[in-house]
Formats: C-alpha cells, sequence, structure tokens
C-alpha cells in the first residue's frame, strides 16, 4: 500500500513521463512538499524539491543560493547532482551569471546547439542549456537558481517555473525569517542567563551583608524576617548591631541595639546598588562614628547619601525611607527605646496591655531634594518592658494588591497584628504570609517586601 508522501512523488514521475501535464495540479503538488515542517531544515527541504524538479525541467546539475542583501553576498544552500566540494560557497552580486541574476533581478535563459559547451563557474557538465532564475518576494531578493539543461526546456515549464519560484521565495522568506527569529530568541536565552546567573551572584553577596539568623537569635528573644524582593534582588535591606561595647554611661546602660529597616529608591539591580550603599553608610555611622541617636543617625545617613551620590553636581534623586530604632537595656530592668523614622510607622506590640502601639514616622525622605533638617525628624521615645514586640517594615506589604487592585493598606496589617500578637512570632510570621497570599490571589508582587520584628 503507497503511502500519502510515495503516492505524491509517483503523481510527480507521472509527471515527468507524458506529454499531458496539468501544471496547476503539479504546483499544488510542489506546494505541498515546501510546506513548513519544524522537523525539516531549509536545506533538507530545498534539496528534496530540488531532487524531483530539476529532472521535470530537463535539467541534470542545478545549485540554489540564498541571498543576503545587506552584503550583496549569495551563500550557497543546497545542489542537485553536483560535487559540493567544488562548488563556490559564496558569490558577489554581479560575479559570473549567477551573481549577475542577483544584480539585475532578471532571469537569463541562454540554449546551446553544441552539447560541447560548459555551465558556468558553478557546474562543470557538458550541456544544452542554462537557466539562471531569480527567487523574489515583495520585491526583495532572496536567492538565484541555477539549472543545467541537457534539453531545451518549452514555455510552459518556463512560465511554471517562474510561478514555482514565487512560491519558493515567500516560503524562504519565511524560514529565514523563522530561523532568523530562533538563533535570535537563543542568543537572547543564552544573555538572559547570563544576566540572571550575575544578578543570582548579587542576591548572594547581598544576603551576605544582611544580619544573619544565628547573630539575631543571639541578641532577641524572638525574632522574624520577612525578606521578599519583587526580583531576585531587592531595594530593601534590614541592618541591626550590638553597640553595647561603645556605650558611654555603662553603669546606666548595659545592652543597647540599633535597630533599621530601610526601602531605597527603586527595585531590582538599581535598588539592590542602593541598599549596598545604605548599608555600608549605616557601618560608618553607627559603628564607626559611634552615632547612636536615632534622629542623628538619620540626618547623618542624608547626608552621607547625597556626598555619597554626588547629588550637588548631579541630577541623581535616589535615597530611602524607612525607620530606626536605638533600643537600651538599662539597668533597673526597663528598656528604653528611642524611634526616628521617614515615611515610615514603627509598630509596638505592649504584651502587658494587649496593645498595638503605631509611632508615626515624619513626611520626609533620605537623599535627594528632600530636607529632613527643614521639615524635621523626630525622636519619638517610649519605655517598655521585656516580652514587647518591634515591628519595622518597608511598604511593600502594605501596598500589595489584589485583583481588584486594592492594596493590603497600614490599617490591616495593625489590625492583624493585634490579633495575633500573642502568638509566638514564628506562628504571626506565618499567619501574615497566608493573609497577604489571600488578599493577592495569585496578584504579582509590585514591590519588594520587608518585615523584621524582634521581641526585646
Amino acid at each position: 500500500m503507497q503511502t500519502p508522501l510515495a503516492k505524491r512523488n509517483s503523481d510527480t514521475n507521472r509527471f515527468k513521463h507524458t506529454n499531458e501535464v496539468d501544471y496547476n495540479e503539479l504546483l499544488g503538488d510542489y506546494l505541498k512538499k515546501i510546506q513548513w515542517r519544524e522537523t525539516q531544515s531549509i536545506q533538507e527541504c530545498m534539496s528534496q524539491l530540488l531532487s524531483e524538479l530539476v529532472p521535470f525541467l530537463g535539467g541534470v546539475k542545478a545549485t540554489l543560493y540564498l541571498a543576503y542583501n545587506d552584503s550583496q553576498t549569495l551563500k550557497y544552500l543546497t545542489g542537485y547532482g553536483i560535487d559540493e566540494k567544488n562548488t563556490p560557497s559564496e558569490l558577489k552580486y554581479g560575479e559570473d551569471m549567477v551573481g549577475q541574476v542577483a544584480k539585475t533581478q532578471k532571469g537569463i535563459y541562454q540554449h546551446y546547439t553544441n552539447q560541447a559547451q560548459l555551465f558556468t563557474a558553478t557546474i562543470s557538465v557538458s550541456i544544452r542549456g542554462v537557466m539562471v532564475v531569480p527567487i523574489v518576494a515583495n520585491h526583495e531578493l532572496v536567492g538565484v537558481l541555477e539549472i543545467a539543461l541537457i534539453k531545451k526546456i518549452n514555455e510552459q515549464k518556463y512560465k511554471f517555473l517562474q510561478q514555482l519560484t514565487q512560491h519558493i521565495g515567500f516560503n524562504l522568506k519565511i524560514r529565514r525569517q523563522e530561523q532568523a527569529l530562533k538563533l535570535k530568541n537563543l542568543e537572547l536565552e543564552k544573555k538572559n542567563a547570563n544576566i540572571t546567573s550575575s544578578i543570582r551572584y548579587a542576591h548572594t553577596i547581598q544576603q551576605a551583608i544582611l544580619p544573619t539568623k544565628a547573630f539575631l537569635d543571639k541578641i532577641f528573644a524572638e525574632h522574624f524576617v520577612i525578606y521578599q524582593p519583587k526580583d531576585i534582588v531587592s531595594g530593601d535591606f534590614y541592618w541591626v548591631g550590638d553597640v553595647s561595647v561603645n556605650i558611654k554611661d555603662k553603669l546606666k546602660i548595659k545592652k543597647r541595639l540599633v535597630i533599621a529597616v530601610m526601602d531605597c529608591t527603586g527595585h531590582g539591580v538599581p535598588g539592590s546598588m542602593m541598599s549596598m550603599v545604605g548599608n555600608t553608610l549605616l557601618n560608618q555611622i553607627v559603628k564607626e562614628q559611634h552615632n547612636h541617636d536615632a534622629k542623628s543617625i538619620m540626618l547623618a545617613l542624608h547626608h552621607k547619601i547625597r556626598e555619597a551620590l554626588r547629588q550637588e553636581e548631579s541630577d541623581n534623586q535616589d535615597g530611602m525611607d524607612g525607620g530606626i530604632c536605638v533600643v537600651d537595656y538599662l539597668s533597673n530592668g526597663t528598656i528604653e527605646m528611642t524611634y526616628a523614622g521617614a515615611k515610615r510607622a514603627l509598630l509596638v506590640a505592649r504584651g502587658e496591655s494587649g496593645q498595638v502601639r503605631i509611632l508615626k514616622g515624619d513626611r520626609t525622605s533620605l537623599g535627594g531634594s528632600f530636607t529632613p533638617e527643614t521639615k524635621g525628624v523626630h525622636n519619638h521615645t517610649l519605655t517598655l518592658k521585656k516580652g514587647d514586640v518591634l515591628y519595622l517594615t518597608t511598604d511593600g506589604l502594605e501596598d500589595a494588591s489584589c485583583p481588584l487592585r486594592k492594596k493590603y493598606g497600614f490599617k490591616k496589617l495593625a489590625d492583624d497584628l493585634r490579633k495575633i500578637m500573642l502568638s509566638p512570632l514564628i506562628h504571626q510570621k506565618q499567619i501574615l504570609l497566608q493573609r497577604l497570599q489571600k488578599h493577592q490571589q495569585g496578584t504579582p508582587q509590585r514591590d519588594d517586601i520587608t518585615m523584621l520584628a524582634a521581641k526585646l
């Protein structure tokens, strides 16, 4: 039993041996052969086509070149009945008969009365004629087909070939475009993989500057951190330092911690670079210069951002929002906490009263054209007890949207904390993440999310 492909080949062979050719039917048969198939390359498709087309036209050898109009060159694609080793792999427009057809986009047909005539430089064989036709799609040269004939071609076959080459032209153009697109996609995928790899390495570096879990376990009774970058790296960062060794009044103060959660301009790579700047500056201000006043730290950070980014002499307006707590453990057993915030509030869960206190930050940012000295940055001081919890956040959690574009909201966050404040912090983290997920309902994260909770 014949397969459909075998039947089509048989039909084509039938046309070779009969004088009654239905050229419309034959054209349809060839068009099926050049239809796009994922598993077949351009070269394989055209090679199969030439193996049937050339004998039908009375040819003995053929070459097919693809046109590259930008460089005005032709590059060999495939052939029929030729020695590819001796076939030029590239021709310039205007070079030889093939190049001349490429240059003028006009076909050439030469019939020889003497069989001793030789074909052009691309094919060497005794022939009766040579036919070179341009392959064009939308007035753009796509390729050139050259056929060595052992008998004269009639007008019907010549017109048939012209009609077929139009379809070949469109097919080749589309296939080459798809091939170029695939190569471009592969190139983009490779570049994206390299960029992603670099960003992941940057993520490793960023993680290295954040306080370790072991360190936080050591200085806090309990704690949790929610740290969810929108991208691989984050524009948020948190900073915690035990500066007890630098306390001046050690009789009054047994231990001092400085805690900061900051939200830098942007997210992703630009934001992460700002977070590295912020982390470095806090190390300088707090650990090297021994500045332990929350308000003073904020103002110093503002000036150092402007200095580090040369904002006096450039258009750079990057900066950060956030909050800083200075926690003093006094000798009398009480805890004195001072907070200063730039557009960020501090939530304090008072275990004894069962209330969540909100200390609002000032309406200014740090860095850029902001003027925290003029607008004012203020210290807020509370006397706390062991078991009280501090919650420092960036705006990422409260700004998280649902499908209806409704934000989670700071009020809802405060209400949630009031309901769960007596639970262990590890459980609080799980509950908050579940409620955040329920609110988002699959909506993509729009900003970096950071929350640090510390039980004193």
